[in-house]
């Protein structure tokens, strides 16, 4: 869809509702799913699903993040990412965390106790629901 200004730009829920002839309110109910949605036509739904699909509408998570106060994500901060054996848990961290429709924020310590058990600041600016922690071992130098 091709606005004002004749840049490509995200399709919005406004756009689907003016594409469809259904009020952002209702559009709205239908693409969340939410509790209401049962009381919408099965035929207004397929139409406003339709019409979703065909121009490309993509839920903006931000927006959810904003309205929800959940980011739906997890920090994930390692005490040393290159340590060999960090791959295979990331990969696994990564995996059970995309099953989950769940963004993943990696950061690493780079071998720094302080930075490791101190708040993460890059996973407090974004929200993330939660922070796992990754360590193998951490010496202390005395």
């Amino acid at each position: 869809m091709k606005r004002q200004s004749g840049r490509d730009q995200t399709i919005t829920m406004r756009d689907v509702a003016k594409s469809s002839g259904f009020s952002p309110a209702t559009v709205s109910i239908v693409l969340n799913n939410a509790p209401l949605a049962r009381y919408i036509a099965p035929t207004t739904k397929k139409r406003i699903e339709e019409v979703a699909k065909k121009l490309g509408y993509r839920p903006n998570a931000m927006a959810r993040f904003l309205r929800s106060k959940r980011s739906h994500s997890v920090g994930v901060m390692f005490f040393d990412i290159t340590d060999p054996f960090c791959t295979p848990v990331l990969r696994g961290i990564e995996n059970a965390l995309y099953q989950s429709s769940y963004i993943q924020i990696f950061a690493d310590a780079h071998n720094q106790r302080n930075r490791f058990v101190s708040p993460t600041p890059t996973t407090r600016e974004t929200g993330s629901n939660d922070t796992l922690k990754c360590c193998w071992s951490i010496t202390s130098r005395h």
